[in-house]
């Protein structure tokens, strides 16, 4: 998404994303700003990972971590919608 590469996705980078492109102006303004969460019309690293609710991969040294009984994953909340 960071085209320019300057470690922040401003608002035509985002509107070119697969997941937003085809919705229409407004949409996507209100899903940049509920990212957006201090208002500077770019979406910080921080901003995206807590949007994005993703542990970071493990490394290729580590085995992939079991969720903790009762821990939802993110594969588990899609399932239940």
């Amino acid at each position: 998404l960071d085209t320019n590469q300057d470690g922040k996705i401003s608002f035509s980078e985002f509107q070119a994303a697969p997941f937003v492109k085809d919705l229409g102006e407004d949409a996507q303004e209100a899903r940049f700003e509920s990212i957006d969460t201090n208002s500077d019309l770019q979406i910080a690293a921080d901003e995206w990972q807590k949007q994005t609710m993703r542990k970071p991969a493990p490394k290729e040294s580590e085995p992939p971590q079991k969720p903790q009984p009762g821990e939802q994953t993110y594969d588990s909340e899609m399932m239940e919608e």
